[in-house]
C-alpha cells in the first residue's frame, strides 16, 4: 500500500503570501523552509509513487499491447498527423483491442488479460547514477545513454545464457529524478522577500535555511524488468554482470521475487 503521507507541506501559506516582484513569483523569507519542503515533497512523490515499480511494469505492458496492435487497429505512428484519427486514440483503445475479433490482436489481448490478472513484469533491479558520476567528463552521461537491452543480453551470452535470454524478454527503463531544476538546487532560482521591504526579492543560501540539505539534486536510474518470470534468474545474473563489468558497480540490494530489496550504487563509476 502506498504511503500517502508523503509530500506533506503547507501549500496554503505559500499561495497566500506569494508576491510578484519584477515579473517573478517570490515568497516571504520566513517561509523559505516550507519552499524547501515543497521541492523535497515533489522528489519523494516521484521517487515513491509516480515511478513506483508497479507503475513502470504496467506502463511497459501497455506499451507492448500498443506495439502488438500497431497497424492492426491503428497505425499509431501516422495517427498523430491525422487529427480525426488522433482524437479517437483515447483510453478506449484498450477496450477496442479487448473486444476485437481480429486474430491479429491475439497477442495484445493476452497481454491485457495478464494485466487484468495483475501478473506484472517482475522487477529485476536498478542502477542509480548520481549527479557527480554523470558530471565526470562525459563518461557517465554517455554510458547511461547508450546502455540498452542488447547490452544485458550480451552479458548473458558471456555467461553462457545467450540462447535463452533475448532482447524482447526484458525491458530497460531509464528515468531521472530531481528537484525540478536539473542537477541544480532550486534555491539557485527561487527568490524571497523580507518584510517590510515588499518590493525587493533576492536569492537565499540554502544552507542558511537548513544545513541538512542534499549534496546531489539529480539522479539517473536504469531499471530492469523481465517479461518472462521463468527467465528472472538469467536476467538477474546478466544485469549484475553489466553493473559490475560495464558500469563499475555492484548490485547491493534490490527487489526480487522473494521480496528482498536489491539496488545498486554508483560507487566506482568515476574510476572507469
Amino acid at each position: 500500500m502506498m504511503n500517502l503521507s508523503l509530500g506533506q507541506y503547507d501549500f496554503s501559506i505559500l499561495l497566500n503570501d506569494a508576491r510578484v516582484i519584477d515579473d517573478e513569483i517570490v515568497y516571504p523569507h520566513k517561509h523559505s523552509y516550507e519552499v524547501m519542503k515543497l521541492f523535497q515533497a515533489r522528489y519523494e512523490l516521484y521517487k515513491s509513487i509516480y515511478n513506483h515499480l508497479t507503475v513502470h511494469s504496467i506502463e511497459i505492458i501497455l506499451c507492448d499491447v500498443l506495439m502488438a496492435a500497431h497497424k492492426v487497429l491503428y497505425d499509431f505512428e501516422q495517427a498523430i498527423w491525422d487529427p480525426e484519427v488522433y482524437t479517437r486514440l483515447t483510453d478506449n483503445v484498450i477496450y477496442e483491442i479487448k473486444v476485437s475479433d481480429d486474430p491479429r490482436l491475439a497477442k495484445a489481448q493476452a497481454l491485457i488479460k495478464r494485466l487484468n490478472r495483475r501478473e506484472f513484469y517482475p522487477y529485476v533491479g536498478e542502477v542509480i547514477f548520481g549527479s557527480e558520476s554523470m558530471a565526470s567528463g562525459q563518461k557517465g552521461k554517455e554510458l547511461y545513454s547508450r546502455i540498452t537491452e542488447k547490452d544485458v543480453v550480451a552479458c548473458a551470452q558471456q555467461d553462457g545464457y545467450g540462447l535463452t535470454l533475448r532482447e524482447e524478454d526484458i525491458a530497460l527503463r531509464k528515468y531521472k529524478l530531481n528537484f525540478a531544476q536539473g542537477d541544480k538546487s532550486p534555491f539557485d532560482n527561487v527568490k524571497f522577500y523580507r518584510a517590510p521591504n515588499f518590493d525587493h526579492a533576492a536569492l537565499v543560501d540554502q544552507y542558511s535555511v537548513s544545513m541538512i540539505t542534499p549534496k546531489n539534486f539529480q539522479e539517473h536510474i536504469l531499471r530492469l524488468f523481465v517479461k518472462d518470470p521463468a527467465k528472472f534468474e538469467i536476467a538477474d545474473r546478466a544485469f549484475k554482470k553489466l553493473a559490475r563489468d560495464m558500469i563499475g558497480m555492484e548490485v547491493v540490494v534490490g527487489k526480487t521475487q522473494s521480496g528482498s530489496v536489491r539496488r545498486t550504487t554508483d560507487q566506482g563509476l568515476s574510476q572507469i
